[in-house]
């Protein structure tokens, strides 16, 4: 289990008459998403992360341990 766990927040981009997904890691704080700088920062000491908050996002999963993978199967855009 990580001990900084964080989030894969996905936000929606149109170009040219279609979505694609545009992926953020995000921490939580105070109930809100905000964007990590650099996520090997954070990782090993929970710092570098910006004042940046994600307001418009489709969904998220959670990284916090080996079942990422299968999380990311199951992300409904």
């Amino acid at each position: 289990m990580l001990k900084n766990p964080y989030y894969l927040v996905v936000q929606m981009v149109s170009f040219e008459n279609s979505s694609y997904p545009y992926f953020l890691n995000c921490t939580v704080q105070s109930g809100k998403f905000y964007i990590i700088n650099d996520l090997s920062q954070y990782l090993n000491d929970g710092s570098s992360i910006s004042d940046e908050e994600v307001e418009d996002y489709s969904s998220y999963i959670l990284i916090n341990d080996s079942n990422w993978e299968t999380r990311i199967n199951n992300l409904k855009f």
